[in-house]
């Protein structure tokens, strides 16, 4: 492996999901009023639970990455999707350029002690579906090396 070619210098992975954790951003979700923040949670919910209810892919054949994560060096590999999973999530997960837009609705969030719950749970999802979109398994920071 050529590591220039496979260097991040600084990476951010999300905490794993659990099914409790989603309950929970369930509850969150169901108790908004309707409005765009609550459009952009229900969608990208929609993309992770299907996605959660699949086989974790077993596909090998993903990039091997090298980055520095809380100052240390360590790697990852990619995990691509197998492709029954990209053709079950095909309708549910959001193309990049939405979840972008996406993204500045849920920027309005307060960060707060009173939003942040909702506004971290909103990330979270999000940040689940543009890994999706990407059509790799979501590599989260007990997965690290």
């Amino acid at each position: 492996m050529d590591r220039a070619d496979n260097q991040i210098p600084v990476a951010c992975f999300a905490p794993p999901l659990t099914d409790e954790k989603l309950a929970e951003y369930q509850m969150l979700i169901d108790g908004l009023e309707p409005s765009p923040v609550k459009d952009v949670m229900d969608e990208c919910m929609a993309a992770v639970k299907l996605w959660w209810e699949l086989p974790e892919s077993a596909r090998k054949d993903g990039k091997q990455w090298k980055l520095l994560h809380r100052g240390k060096e360590t790697s990852y590999d990619e995990t691509p999707l197998e492709k029954e999973h990209v053709k079950a999530l095909w309708a549910a997960v959001p193309w990049m350029y939405e979840l972008t837009a996406m993204e500045a609705i849920l920027d309005a969030l307060p960060n707060d002690t009173k939003g942040k719950p909702l506004r971290d749970a909103a990330f979270h999802l999000l940040w689940f579906a543009k890994e999706l979109t990407l059509d790799r398994e979501p590599l989260t920071m007990d997965k690290l090396a």
